[in-house]
């Protein structure tokens, strides 16, 4: 494959990667907003429901995340061999450099920030549908 190629490739996986974060950003906000609003007057199995459906899709847009990465890593790795071999046009080479720092930097931010919300959200709509419950008895 050419520079070119690499460098295009590498960059549809990380705009998929982002637009599956957008997506399931708005999926947590929106199961957060329905537990908020509705949570103390869902029943049970309904509010089971939703948080199986949610966590399926959870997991199921990480391991999709986690296949864009492997691949854009992949990407990467090729470029570098390249790189090694013969010369890279300076666009790339800053390509490169800012991905490392951004993976440095807000690597691991984003792996917290996002557990803490799928966790945090996981639990509010029974947490609600519990208090709901008990607030009416």
């Amino acid at each position: 494959m050419t520079e070119y190629e690499l460098v295009y490739l590498l960059s549809e996986m990380l705009n998929r990667m982002w637009f599956l974060m957008q997506i399931w950003m708005g999926v947590a906000f929106a199961y957060m907003a329905l537990a908020h609003f509705y949570g103390h007057t869902l029943g049970g199995i309904i509010v089971a429901i939703l948080t199986v459906a949610f966590l399926t899709f959870s997991f199921s847009v990480l391991a999709m995340m986690n296949l864009n990465l492997a691949s854009a890593n992949g990407y990467d790795s090729d470029l570098r061999q390249i790189m090694e071999i013969g010369s890279l046009s300076a666009g790339t080479i800053a390509f490169l450099e800012q991905r490392e720092q951004v993976k440095l930097i807000f690597g691991p931010l984003f792996g917290v920030s996002l557990l803490l919300t799928l966790l945090c959200a996981t639990f509010y709509m029974p947490y609600k549908c519990y208090m709901g419950k008990r607030a009416s008895t």
